[in-house]
């Protein structure tokens, strides 16, 4: 059973995927690219850009119990808009990203409990807003998004154990940012997002047992770019963001990934139209959905 939520709720009781979506309270001020990850309980939102366009090193936590906000001690990584994150094995984990002067090439470790966060090793590549992140058996891997050089397709491996980075294959596709990723099954998965004014619809598979590239199926819907997504129970799920023109969608459409057949089956849309750069995280089999902009009001 899934159960999503948004500063909607949507719950998912059955296979049949009936939806039923609430309002949920807000994250305080609101902010578009927060980075999104859930430890213990509890909801996280750290960086992105507030509703003055300005970076952030501002720290949220949601507390689901009591449907309330509370902001922490701030990022020391400095403020930051388009980084990225997860959780894995009671940790955060944050990096890249961009402030108003530099691109970051750099990953923090969370603890929620002592609230304390530990910078890693910095990544031997170039520094680049929204790429592609994921944790899986103990290793990050990072790729993608764009630089001082523009879009990039390389692709980079952490492993916590050994504290050390390599570089794998490239992506076999054009260098892009702001693309979807999760882990889904026994591999990793990324693809779609844009270069210049090509909003892509392609998918990937990075497999982890030889560390090479397959190239998927499609995405079956829109084109799209900047929404957010997550894995959950073997299967990777896409919600909201822009679709072929670089703007929003008639509705906030929501897809789910079985990386089996490859497949995409599409679920409910969240109400209203899509939003641009919004976050997620999952607490208790719910999806929380927050932050982001109305491309058509601009809020």
């Amino acid at each position: 059973m899934i159960r999503i939520i948004t500063t909607v709720l949507l719950l998912i009781p059955c296979v049949l995927f009936s939806q039923t979506w609430g309002q949920v309270a807000s994250m305080p001020g609101g902010k578009h690219h927060p980075v999104t990850f859930s430890l213990i309980g509890k909801g996280y939102a750290v960086t992105g850009t507030n509703p003055s366009d300005a970076p952030t090193d501002d720290v949220f936590e949601y507390d689901p119990s009591t449907n309330q906000w509370t902001e922490l001690s701030s990022f020391p990584g400095g403020e930051r808009s388009f980084a990225i994150g997860q959780a894995y094995n009671g940790k955060g984990y944050l990096g890249f990203g961009a402030s108003n002067t530099a691109y970051f090439n750099d990953i923090w470790e969370f603890d929620a409990i002592a609230n304390t966060w530990n910078l890693l090793t910095i990544c031997d590549c170039s520094g680049r807003r929204h790429p592609a992140f994921i944790i899986r058996d103990d290793k990050i891997y990072v790729g993608l998004g764009d630089g001082a050089a523009g879009d990039l397709d390389d692709w980079h491996i952490y492993d916590m154990n050994t504290d050390t980075w390599t570089q794998a294959d490239d992506l076999p596709a054009d260098g892009r940012h702001h693309p979807f990723m999760f882990r889904a099954g026994d591999h990793v998965y990324a693809g779609m997002g844009h270069s210049g004014n090509i909003i892509y619809d392609d998918w990937y598979k990075f497999n982890i047992t030889n560390d090479t590239w397959e190239t998927m199926a499609d995405f079956p819907g829109e084109s799209r770019v900047a929404g957010t997504q997550f894995g959950h129970l073997g299967k990777g799920y896409v919600l909201s963001g822009d679709g072929s023109n670089h703007n929003f969608m008639p509705t906030g459409e929501f897809w789910e990934y079985d990386p089996e057949f490859d497949s995409w089956t599409e679920l409910d849309p969240h109400p209203g139209i899509s939003r641009w750069a919004p976050g997620s995280f999952v607490i208790d089999g719910a999806v929380y959905f927050l932050g982001g902009e109305n491309r058509q009001t601009g809020v």
